[in-house]
Parts: structure tokens; sequence; C-alpha cells
């Protein structure tokens, strides 16, 4: 189909200088819509490849019951009541509350080699091997509805969060939290820490990062296992980098749980999406790419501009 075009539009490169201005205005601005659409076709390319070898290990989706997806309850657990919510904000989710002590209401992944459920939980050695060699991709969409008030300098609690545990001997994790604005505050953490035996603190890697308003927006960490860091994204655009993962006290983060996902210190939290992948997200440098693409076909098709 490109090559039909690129001899329809041929006749337009080579007008002749005898051409009135307004019909060379017309043929400049038909080049345009061309290399347009081009760029348009290999954006499109280009950003499903760089997913292309992705593959699910674990997911909660929607408003379904996490326990009918290979989730289950985790034992440590404080009160916990949920709602399935057809449509929030546009969203079907889950909704998970916490309360009382500990503050903690947490689903993990099932059937792997840990010993946190009588029929094994987290990660297979299968799984284990994929990340190892070829990294992961854990997703979150999600929205703190009521919760604490993010602190760096003080309580430190987030109130929605996901994590993943269990091929090596630190873990990941995001969480969510509010500025007391209506505002998020996601925040990937090098220490989480039980205070009290209650309540749970995230330590920030940086800063926290401020996102307007608490809607759902899609919030994905990319393991490299060759840095044996993550990157961190936010609805597709990169934020951090170098992110080692957290050294959580009590050992926590030597336990195979898989993934997992909760709400914590008292607060409520909807959960649209909560999934882990073995692979990458890949940066590739697009612009670059059409612009060599576009100028080999028009060097294969022994095209000349003339613009005078």
């Amino acid at each position: 189909m490109i090559i039909r075009m690129l001899h329809t539009y041929k006749n337009l490169f080579t007008c002749s200088s005898s051409a009135t201005h307004n019909i060379k205005m017309k043929y400049r601005i038909s080049i345009m819509r061309f290399l347009q659409l081009i760029g348009a076709v290999l954006l499109t390319t280009f950003s499903l490849f760089g997913q292309a070898q992705a593959a699910v290990i674990s997911a909660h989706i929607g408003n379904n019951d996490p326990l009918t997806e290979n989730f289950g309850l985790w034992p440590f657990n404080g009160g916990v009541t949920t709602t399935s919510l057809a449509d929030d904000n546009g969203y079907a989710s889950w909704q998970i509350a916490n309360f009382g002590s500990p503050q903690q209401a947490v689903y993990n992944q099932l059937g792997g080699t840990g010993s946190w459920q009588s029929g094994g939980s987290g990660l297979t050695q299968q799984h284990i091997d994929d990340i190892q060699n070829n990294g992961f991709i854990m997703s979150l969409q999600a929205r703190v509805i009521d919760g604490p008030i993010y602190d760096q300098q003080g309580n430190q609690q987030v109130g929605a969060v996901i994590s993943v545990a269990g091929f090596s001997s630190v873990r990941f994790d995001i969480g969510l939290g509010s500025d007391g604005l209506g505002n998020t505050l996601v925040v990937v953490p090098d220490l989480v820490n039980e205070v009290g035996g209650s309540t749970f603190s995230y330590s920030p890697f940086g800063s926290p990062i401020l996102v307007t308003g608490n809607d759902y927006h899609l919030y994905q960490l990319s393991y490299d296992p060759t840095s044996l860091t993550a990157s961190l994204f936010i609805d597709g655009n990169l934020q951090a980098t170098g992110y080692a993962g957290s050294a959580a006290s009590g050992g926590a983060q030597s336990n195979n749980y898989g993934l997992a996902f909760a709400s914590l210190n008292n607060a409520t939290a909807n959960f649209a999406l909560a999934q882990l992948e073995s692979g990458q997200l890949t940066i590739i440098p697009v612009p670059g790419a059409i612009i060599l693409f576009i100028s080999g076909l028009v060097a294969l098709m022994g095209f000349k501009f003339k613009i005078a």
C-alpha cells in the first residue's frame, strides 16, 4: 500500500518550475500530509513492538473478585471490606477498605513456591526464571478514595499499593498517597517499614511524584534483569529510572508472595487493574526512526524534491 502511495505522490514531488504558487502550496501540503501519515503508521507499529514479548503472570482486572483470579487474602490482614463497582469514573473496579489493626488489607498471588498459603503462594520457579531472564512489567490502575495524607517528613503513609517479591532478595512497590488537596502522590519506596506493628510507611526513592486529581492512571514499573533496577512510567511516560527496590524491615523482601495489591493504613482504594507480566517496556527513538525510514524510501524511489 505504501509503495502505491509513493508512486501516486511522485508526480507531485516533480512539479515544474512553471507551476503557479497555489499549486506549489497544494503540493507542499500534500507532501506534509503524506509524511504525517507515514509517521503515524510507524509510531503505532513501534509502540506496539515495545511490549510484544510480555506474557501475563498474574492479574486482577476490573470488578472481578480477586478470589476468583487466583489471589488469596494475606493471612496477616486487619479488617477487610470489599465492594464490586461496575462503573467508577468510567472504570470497573474492586474496592478494598481496610480497618482495625494491623492496617492492611492485602490480596496476594497463589500457586507458587512460597509458604504463605496452604496451596503455595507467589511465583512458581518458571515465573522466577522468566523474570530473572526477561524482566517484569508491573501495572496498576487504581485510585485512593479515602486515606491518610502522605507526609514525606512524617508518617510517609500511602493508601493503595502494588508489590512483587519472590524472585530476588528485594521487593518492588508502587504506592499511591494523598497530598491532602485532592491530588495523588506516587511513591516508589526504598524502605517499607511496619511501624508499631500496625501502620506502614513508604520512604521514597527520590521524591514523590504529584499527579493532579485522584482519577485512574496507569502506573507501571519495568524491571531490567541486567541492571537489576526498574523504571517508573505513568500513563506511558517515563518518570524515574534506577529504582533498585526496597529493603523492607522484618524480612518481607525475601518472602515469595508474588504479585500483591492492597489498601493500607485504614484507607479505601479502588483497583481497576493489578497485573504482573514478564518482559520489559522499551523506549524506542521513534522520531529518528521515522526520519531514517522515510529518507530510505525516498532514496529508493529516486524522488527529487523541487521547492523553488
